[in-house]
């Protein structure tokens, strides 16, 4: 199941004085207590990915719940640590899930050995894969886009559980604080938010035993929210994946839709005034793809068709009140057969550059056309003789192109474009480091939708992002080469290359 995480889990590079070592109070074979040092800013957390997940209730100081956190604390070893920051956390209520009988006592369990008090940590960047020009957290779990909008000159953009980054040109990105914390109702998954007013409006699955839907108000542009007091909004019954809803207005109706994920389907409601929604419709039975669980909603006028064929492009997700009435979208740059198990490290996973949508026509069909945001024209730079970790590649295609890329170390990325076929082909069965998963080393194939003229790739570090210039064709695919591919060899073609900017 996706989303598993509340608090981030990821490695953190570690500058500080650490304090002395926490004493757990056990209660039973799954059950023990931590009272908090408060002279300290931050707790490190001992996580083992191979772990099954620890419950944490945070309480105050009156025994108040203010906080849940599912953290994968270490048994035998320490694969990595994450910092939590305590706020006023006085105790913590931890409950060991899966079974104990193979692990031992809990009270001899190698994060109560591992788990210190900090001050500070450094989120400087210490992974070499992490990308130039794409956005990342600053340290940690990233999964699915949410309640992204445009106002006021500024992007905003919030993932996982509702950590947020700001963007002025989309490209260079601000980490900005935490915007909606778990409750007693569960962890905050996907949702969206719109603009009403003065206000933001945020919807997001509150994932508990059930998955519901709630709501939270923001009066400062959408840097803290107000869960709204009739939380949930929305319940189900008959279906356990119930989930990021994606709300709009509907102008031709003149009022409210929201579009949720349930199961694989999707259902619409409608509504006046944001709170109260009413079951409309639902859409996608015997339609479309059913290999997995629908996840992500979004609305247009448009025929369900793939919109990317690389095995990294998911739950893409439009902003909201976008300039210019653009279709502008981001998009998760990974792929759950194997996101947790990339060789990264500080992070987990980059999201797509952003990508503009329009439509077109081939034959009698139309589909849903994908071309870079023009914000990536401000950051193509001086032409370059040949690729380093960071460029965008211009291909001028004939009727067959063959295009590798590769390093010193052997390690390579093939590409063909064949107009007779009409098909476009990505291989990385040797592109680096691919032992992590059997699922990774593919080949992946796309429908140019007739003929291309020029393919415009871009480089960052551990992705490849392939688009036909006219918007027909999108191919995104990761890749983890041990040294930069620094050679290009194109076959019935002419490249040119250019630095982007950081």
């Amino acid at each position: 199941m996706k989303k598993r995480f509340l608090l981030t889990l990821m490695t953190v590079m570690l500058t500080c004085t650490v304090g002395a070592q926490v004493k757990p109070i056990v209660l039973g074979d799954k059950h023990a207590m931590l009272k908090m040092e408060q002279s300290s800013r931050y707790l490190l957390l001992p996580v083992q990915e191979t772990e099954d997940i620890a419950a944490i209730a945070v309480l105050d100081n009156y025994n108040n719940m203010v906080q849940r956190l599912n953290v994968k604390l270490a048994v035998d070893r320490v694969d990595y640590y994450v910092p939590y920051e305590l706020k006023g956390a006085c105790l913590l209520d931890i409950e060991f899930h899966g079974d104990r009988r193979q692990k031992g006592a809990v009270g001899e369990f190698a994060c109560w050995r591992e788990m210190k008090y900090s001050n500070t940590f450094d989120t400087t960047n210490s992974e070499h894969f992490r990308p130039v020009y794409h956005h990342t957290p600053l340290y940690g779990w990233m999964n699915d886009p949410n309640g992204m909008f445009y106002k006021d000159g500024v992007w905003h953009l919030y993932y996982m559980t509702w950590g947020h980054s700001t963007s002025k040109d989309l490209i260079h990105w601000e980490a900005q604080p935490l915007a909606i914390e778990a409750d007693w109702l569960g962890s905050i998954f996907s949702g969206s938010c719109v603009t009403n007013g003065n206000e933001v409006v945020a919807f997001y699955t509150s994932a508990g035993h059930h998955q519901t839907q709630s709501m939270a108000v923001s009066k400062d542009g959408g840097r803290t929210f107000k869960k709204y007091s009739g939380n949930p909004i929305l319940t189900t019954s008959d279906i356990p994946d119930f989930r990021d809803p994606k709300a709009f207005w509907n102008e031709d109706a003149k009022m409210w839709n929201l579009i949720l994920a349930a199961g694989q389907e999707m259902r619409i409601y409608s509504s006046k005034d944001l709170k109260a929604w009413k079951y409309e419709s639902s859409f996608g039975k015997e339609y479309g793809n059913h290999s997995g669980v629908w996840e992500c909603p979004e609305s247009m006028p448009k025929v369900t068709k793939w919109l990317d064929y690389g095995k990294d492009h998911y739950a893409t997700v439009s902003f909201y009140n976008a300039p210019d009435n653009r279709r502008t979208v981001l998009a998760w740059m990974s792929n759950w057969q194997y996101a947790n198990q990339v060789p990264t490290k500080q992070f987990r996973s980059a999201n797509s550059i952003p990508r503009d949508l329009g439509l077109f026509r081939h034959g009698e069909e139309t589909y849903v056309s994908v071309i870079p945001s023009k914000e990536m024209l401000d950051v193509r730079g001086a032409k370059i003789k040949n690729p380093t970790e960071a460029c965008e590649i211009l291909i001028d295609t004939k009727s067959q192109t063959e295009i590798v890329l590769s390093n010193n170390k052997g390690e390579k990325v093939t590409m063909k474009y064949d107009g007779q076929q009409q098909t476009f082909m990505m291989e990385r069965v040797k592109s680096g480091d691919v032992s992590f998963s059997e699922a990774f080393p593919a080949v992946t194939v796309a429908p140019t939708f007739g003929t291309i003229k020029q393919l415009r790739i871009f480089i960052d570090r551990c992705s490849i992002e392939v688009f036909d210039a006219e918007g027909k064709m999108a191919m995104t695919n990761l890749v983890f080469p041990s040294e930069p591919y620094n050679t290009l060899k194109v076959k019935g073609g002419k490249a040119t290359i250019y630095q982007v900017k950081n």
